[in-house]
């Protein structure tokens, strides 16, 4: 049997505490007295009484022990960088490179998972201070790991049980990770206990055994509770993480000391009333895991949305090349009217302002958005728009690998200022007779490319291509 008010391990038949001397049969009156009248009230009123404190309370020694550990994780980051960027600009990046980044990468966590456990152990060891309502400085908080040591080895060893058992347990297929899941549900809350038993100063003499024990005891029938506490952050957390982490140099220390009330209420040492009625516990759980849920799925979506558009985008290559191909070129010198290309008009066709001779005739043709062909030389003029959240370089790239494989020979890409546009422009050949002009851009995530075929030289090309050019642009 634990005594309710100081934590001491007692005698199953005991009437008197050994440790206080208070009589346990009325501790357990009073407890069971306020339990029941606390189920009466909304359960919501406890929780915000447990905050409330909380906020009232004077947390600034832990303040400084988040900004160190802050401070810590931008120091070791930049010193973990550093090394990568010199070697990059100098232009000496080589395996040796990696293998020394990789190393100095382990050597960093190493330093900040020791920084912090010493700077954790120390702010809840601060916390429960804080709770009981004495004072404490932020030299005291930073000294909390080395004092009484052996209880903050306890502590750890809890944690590192506690998660080394998780972790195996998830390297599980499928059953594995749902029993990981489900044990960690279970769990949580009794570590929770467990590390501030462990850290607290009634505790010292007990066993990892009984203090193990003792949580499983005090959590029981207070899991509920404790997620509505935990989830009921939810809301911080995610301005915190719109402050770039800033934010949680408040909310760390407003947490902790939350859960440090919600553990002295378990213990029955305090009783927390002073609240205003809110969302049920069970209310604040549910909306957490729908967000979650939701959350999933938006990212499931997107994810395949990322592949859709990449297939779309790869077909549309595939489609152009053996389009470029397979077309049926009539190579009728006799068919060729010049004075023809000097008459046109410039026509928007897919978001591009492209110019065309009066006497082509628009046509289809897959892999197209819009396409005109002439009445002599099976010469075309087309034109595509889609989206594409890869860069421009690297469309072009995989359009002209593409080419390659189909027998196309191509010029190097010229990237060429056009009338206030930037355009990758390249010609490619096919069998010595057919050439492929291609202008390319990229705006706002959309992707605008022009094709011009040219057969055998008997569009006068180049004179089509100056007019063309005189009047490219991209209209919004």
């Amino acid at each position: 049997m634990y005594c309710k008010k100081c934590g001491a391990k007692n005698e199953a038949d005991a009437k008197f505490c050994t440790e206080c001397g208070t009589s346990l049969e009325e501790v357990e009156k009073v407890v069971e007295n306020v339990s029941k009248t606390e189920e009466k009230k909304h359960d919501s009123i406890f929780r915000r009484a447990l905050k409330k404190s909380a906020k009232d309370k004077n947390k600034g020694a832990l303040y400084g022990m988040v900004g160190i550990q802050i401070a810590l994780v931008v120091v070791l980051f930049l010193f973990m960088l550093l090394p990568f960027g010199v070697s990059t600009l100098n232009g000496d990046f080589n395996a040796g490179s990696v293998f020394y980044f990789i190393g100095l990468m382990f050597l960093f966590i190493i330093i900040y998972f020791i920084a912090t456990m010493i700077i954790s152990v120390g702010m809840m060891k601060a916390s429960l201070s804080i709770s009981r309502g004495e004072s404490v400085t932020f030299g005291n908080a930073f000294k909390g790991m080395f004092q009484n040591f052996s209880s903050s080895l306890k502590a750890i060893g809890g944690i590192l049980l506690y998660s080394i058992g998780i972790g195996i347990l998830a390297w599980i297929p499928f059953i594995g990770g749902i029993a990981a899941l489900i044990l960690q549900v279970y769990f949580l809350p009794v570590v929770m206990v467990f590390i501030f038993t462990a850290l607290d100063s009634k505790s010292k003499d007990m066993s990892m055994s009984e203090m193990l024990h003792k949580s499983m005891e005090l959590v029981n029938g207070h899991r509920v509770e404790f997620y509505g506490l935990m989830f009921s952050f939810i809301g911080w957390m995610l301005l915190a993480i719109l402050t770039f982490g800033l934010l949680y140099i408040w909310l760390v220390p407003y947490m902790m000391v939350t859960m440090s009330n919600w553990y002295l209420s378990l213990n029955g040492e305090t009783s927390y009333t002073d609240g205003e009625k809110g969302l049920s516990n069970i209310a604040i759980i549910g909306i957490a895991v729908i967000s979650y849920l939701v959350f999933i799925f938006a990212m499931i979506m997107v994810l395949f949305a990322y592949i859709i558009v990449g297939d779309m985008n790869d077909e549309k290559i595939n489609h152009f090349v053996k389009d470029s191909i397979n077309e049926k070129y009539d190579y009728d010198d006799t068919k060729n009217d010049k004075k023809a290309l000097q008459n046109g008009k410039v026509i928007n066709m897919s978001g591009i302002n492209v110019y065309v001779p009066n006497d082509y005739k628009e046509t289809t043709m897959a892999s197209y958005d819009k396409i005109y062909k002439s009445p002599y030389g099976e010469v075309y003029i087309g034109t595509n728009a889609q989206s594409y959240i890869g860069s421009r370089d690297e469309f072009v790239q995989t359009l002209l690998a593409q080419y390659a494989t189909m027998g196309f020979e191509c010029g190097t890409e010229e990237v060429r200022k056009i009338n206030d546009n930037e355009w990758v422009n390249f010609e490619c050949n096919y069998n010595g007779n057919t050439s492929i002009y291609l202008y390319l851009t990229q705006k706002n995530n959309k992707l605008y490319y022009l094709i011009v075929t040219d057969a055998g030289e008997v569009s006068d090309g180049k004179k089509l291509l100056n007019n063309i050019e005189r009047n490219l642009g991209i209209t919004y």
